[in-house]
């Protein structure tokens, strides 16, 4: 070799590695930006809702109260766990809830952080070096995606999984590359061990690799058998594990409260995604039909199919919610964020600094939420309500509390769990319900001031705490956007009101 050869390797390697130092930086720099919104105000939200039941499962987990089904689903589980242990706040029976407000959200916000970081570096090769950035960018300053890392639930885990998850299937399909196969398959089985939504990513891949191939943009390969062993893998398991069939099947045949119609579903994913970003993937679908038509079709495909799926469960009135749909939510991005960056790249000449102005602007449409997830973490004052009853208690009150086991931590511990029930009473602790109203001089009643889309019986109830009882106060930080978060608290003199029940007629 000469010493001009080796010169010249020499000085290809250092470009190498300083290319790759780029790149870590800038992932690196996506990670700190995410990590630090979410880290705003995570330790300062109340617990709300299902926080309470993935405390309840992790701590329970492989003790002789878990129930089974934590472990058809465990990995948030055995993290959050894990957080637990090194905060020494695992397997104790916790009476202080402030504590656990940042220890439990740890591990989601880290994962959405790292999804943003995993945008960026994930994303190369298929998107342009800016609109990797835009894309970053995206993960980042979502508010959807900013409020499932600031809650201690498994929706952010699915995320950071679905998201190098969707480029390497991506890979597998436009080059037939049999690794990048595997690891879209282990990226898609970490999300699965998460949660069973992370399985409409697989869906939406398999439709979109048979959809290029019916219109002979690109071939059937054997990259296509990891993702198809993946599903043939989940299905022999759960034949043989009952618990996991179970698990699987309960929100189909669920009756949920909460249901939420095909109208409302459509609405929320609107809202949550953001009109003006939807507007800008829709805009961005000719730009990626013009680059890579193979593309525009694994995006219309691999989000369209799953997202027409949930939407036929909301017609038969299963119960579906839209964050079943992020692990498609990556994708979805790609077009928007391709969009923005051709945008900037166009009028670059026109307008100094377009190719940062045009993606900022883009996600102004966002700084509502954003700004607003600093000021309730869009979530209700639980703690503050029942601060304010714990306060004014008094010897034969009882309380009647949405979210009843999670109120229990905020209550004063002298307060007998008999005291105390869910909102609104549910069938099968009716008699419990009675009794605890005969032997009651006063019921607080604490519940959510938004429940017209909720079932006749909620609204049933809210009406009851209305007409029987006395509005006390009103929890509630005002935010930027429409989705404002107030919680009443009611009391109601047993003396002089009629006991709630769901034929109780309207005055």
């Amino acid at each position: 070799m000469t010493a001009t050869d080796d010169s010249a390797e020499r000085s290809t390697a250092a470009a190498a590695a300083s290319g790759r130092g780029r790149e870590f930086a800038a992932a690196l720099g996506w990670f700190l930006v995410a990590a630090t919104l979410r880290a705003i105000g995570i330790d300062r939200f109340s617990l709300w809702g299902d926080e309470i039941y993935t405390l309840e499962n992790s701590q329970q987990l492989f003790g002789p109260a878990m129930k089974p089904s934590a472990l058809a689903f465990p990995l948030s589980f055995l993290l959050e766990r894990g957080a637990l242990e090194l905060a020494r706040l695992g397997g104790v029976d916790l009476g202080a809830p402030e504590s656990l407000q940042w220890v439990l959200r740890v591990v989601p916000a880290t994962c959405g952080a790292l999804a943003a970081a995993a945008a960026f570096a994930g994303s190369r090769g298929v998107l342009r070096p800016g609109e990797r950035h835009v894309l970053a960018a995206l993960v980042a300053f979502s508010p959807w995606f900013l409020w499932m890392s600031q809650m201690a639930r498994f929706y952010a885990l699915v995320l950071f999984f679905c998201v190098p998850a969707t480029f390497s299937f991506w890979r597998a399909q436009r080059d037939g590359d049999v690794g990048a196969a595997w690891r879209g398959v282990a990226w898609s089985a970490l999300a699965l061990a998460t949660h069973p939504s992370a399985g409409l990513l697989l869906l939406g891949h398999l439709l979109a690799c048979l959809a290029a191939a019916a219109l002979r943009l690109k071939p059937l390969t054997r990259a296509l058998v990891p993702p198809l062993l993946l599903p043939l893998a989940a299905v022999a398991v759960a034949a043989a594990w009952p618990t996991l069939r179970e698990t699987i099947a309960y929100r189909y045949h669920a009756q949920d409260a909460s249901l939420e119609t095909a109208a409302v579903l459509v609405l929320g994913l609107g809202f949550n995604f953001g009109p003006v970003v939807g507007a800008l993937a829709l805009l961005g679908l000719p730009t990626l039909w013009r680059r890579e038509r193979a593309l525009a079709v694994h995006v219309v495909v691999g989000v369209g199919a799953p997202v027409a799926g949930v939407l036929l469960l909301a017609l038969q009135q299963k119960a579906v919610e839209q964050r079943y749909l992020v692990a498609v939510m990556p994708l979805a991005l790609v077009p928007a964020a391709a969009f923005l960056g051709e945008l900037g790249h166009r009028v670059t000449g026109a307008l100094r600094g377009a190719r940062v102005a045009i993606p900022a602007a883009a996600l102004a449409a966002w700084l509502p939420g954003v700004v607003s997830a600093g000021i309730d973490g869009d979530r209700h004052d639980l703690a503050g309500a029942l601060a304010f009853v714990g306060a004014r208690l008094e010897p034969g009150d009882a309380i009647v509390c949405e979210t009843h086991a999670l109120a229990r931590r905020y209550l004063p511990a002298e307060l007998s769990d008999e005291r105390l029930i869910e909102a609104p009473p549910p069938r099968d602790e009716w008699k419990r319900w009675q009794e605890l109203w005969t032997d009651s001089r006063r019921v607080w009643v604490v519940v959510q001031a938004e429940f017209e889309e909720m079932s006749a019986e909620t609204r049933s109830f809210q009406r009851w705490a209305w007409q029987e009882g006395r509005l006390v106060r009103e929890f509630w930080r005002p935010r930027l956007d429409y989705h404002q978060n107030r919680l009443r608290v009611f009391l109601v003199d047993t003396a002089l009101a009629r006991r709630w029940h769901r034929e109780l007629p309207q005055r």
